[in-house]
């Protein structure tokens, strides 16, 4: 377990944290406003893992920052054990990212307006997202990761 008031380090506010459901990663949204060169409305997501040997001494900096949408991100879900997080953005487009070192295996632009919500089942199976406009796409996590070399 955590120790009771452990920090995390975060130089901004968070708009939304969770966890993966098996404890293992931790991630949270923060407005990027002060960053330097940073655009308006632009959100970084912060990832943190908590891997059994770490979970007495919470890490001090995140294991993955994620910043490549061109808009705010609105709303993350993560795969039941953490080893993916999806993130919802106002750039119209649901991002798929390997938690284990930050890179984007899957884009999806289906929507054609900004991305509200995205949700991941319990079971890991399905993904889906919903935007301003109405619309909610459901992709199978299996089609998904077929392509990439580690899934869950």
């Amino acid at each position: 377990m955590l120790p009771h008031a452990s920090e995390l380090s975060s130089d901004t506010s968070q708009s939304s944290i969770a966890f993966s459901r098996s404890g293992l990663r931790l991630a949270w949204i923060s407005p990027d406003c002060r960053s330097p060169g940073s655009a308006r409305g632009r959100s970084t997501v912060r990832v943190f893992n908590l891997s059994e040997t770490q979970r007495t001494d919470a890490p001090r900096a995140p294991s993955v920052v994620l910043k490549w949408h061109d808009g705010a991100v609105n709303a993350f879900a993560l795969t039941p054990q953490g080893a993916y997080i999806a993130t919802a953005s106002a750039d119209r487009t649901v991002r798929l990212w390997r938690t284990e070192d930050g890179e984007c295996v899957a884009t999806f632009t289906e929507h054609e307006a900004a991305v509200t919500h995205v949700v991941i089942s319990a079971d890991g199976r399905i993904l889906a997202s919903g935007a301003e406009d109405g619309t909610v796409c459901v992709r199978k996590m299996e089609e998904v990761l077929s392509g990439v070399d580690e899934s869950e």
